[in-house]
């Protein structure tokens, strides 16, 4: 990693290696604020009322729901077609449970893209998104006046997105949680406002674990990767290809979810980073209530 430092953690008596691959706090370029907040509220309630029907307890208002955040965040416009439309909100307007077999479908379409430098994680994150979503153009100016594109080349779609305009990577060694830079990139290529920030305690916010896996269950069944700003660490756990005794703060994804026969919920990651001595496995299925450490005890997800 460019940043390798030692700090002292709390819940350790000794010194642990930190790799910073790229998390902290800044201001970003992200907007309306106070549309964010609403559609986040918009957002949850439908995935919490989603969650639920998929535990069997259907939700009467689950059609107004899903349509009142779609209307808010754009993606009922006819000039936004959804990278897989079969996933997408019936015609009739009945939304319901993935089938296995559909939610599996989805899933062998996804592919983590590796990140190129050691603190690119978080444009690795965006690019794999942005790349199964079919968002190749962005839909807004960058400060020259001129429209970016990616290309497929993880080096050249990587660098573009550290740059100051998307998540300012190259900037902060790293790309910051703040207000909004991994959002901002993903809307801005959507052209919608579908994504936003969903933070734990640590940073202001109210996620639980109940409200994250409700927002991976209500994304990823609608073909919306979720990006995840967490800790691997001794106080959470590590997946394959990272080093144990170190800790890592970091961006990757989750691209879906299902349970096993014992009813153990397992959510599917997919990674963008391994040490360079370990191999590189870029579909990892964790069980839940293990992942969600690395979650709870850092920033949280962008949805």
């Amino acid at each position: 990693m460019r940043r390798i430092l030692l700090v002292a953690a709390a819940a350790l008596p000794l010194l642990v290696l930190a790799v910073t691959t790229g998390l902290g706090t800044t201001t970003s370029q992200a907007a309306a604020p106070k549309k964010a907040a609403a559609i986040a509220e918009a957002k949850m309630a439908a995935a919490m009322a989603y969650s639920g029907q998929v535990d069997g307890k259907p939700a009467k208002n689950l059609e107004s729901l899903e349509k009142w955040t779609r209307a808010l965040t754009g993606e009922s416009r006819k000039d936004v077609r959804p990278s897989s439309p079969e996933f997408a909100l019936p015609k009739d307007g009945k939304a319901q449970p993935l089938s296995n077999q559909k939610r599996a479908e989805l899933q062998t379409r996804y592919l983590p893209f590796e990140q190129v430098t050691d603190y690119y994680c978080g444009p690795a994150t965006v690019m794999s998104m942005l790349h199964f979503l079919g968002a190749t153009e962005a839909k807004i100016k960058n400060h020259d006046g001129g429209i970016d594109r990616l290309n497929g080349d993880p080096v050249h779609d990587q660098r573009l997105l550290a740059g100051d305009f998307w998540l300012a990577t190259e900037k902060y060694n790293g790309t910051m949680w703040g207000e909004g830079y991994v959002p901002f990139a993903l809307n801005g290529f959507l052209g919608t406002d579908w994504y936003v920030l969903e933070g734990t305690p640590n940073v202001g916010g109210d996620l639980t674990k109940d409200k994250a896996l409700a927002a991976i269950r209500y994304d990823t069944d609608r073909g919306y990767p979720v990006a995840e700003n967490v800790l691997y660490s001794p106080e959470t756990y590590y997946p394959a290809g990272f080093w144990p005794g170190i800790t890592y703060m970091h961006w990757d994804t989750v691209f879906g979810h299902y349970k096993e026969g014992n009813g153990r919920q397992m959510v599917q990651i997919g990674q963008v980073y391994h040490s360079p001595t370990l191999p590189f496995e870029r579909y990892q299925s964790i069980p839940w209530d293990v992942h969600w450490d690395a979650i709870g005890k850092w920033y949280g997800i962008v949805w």
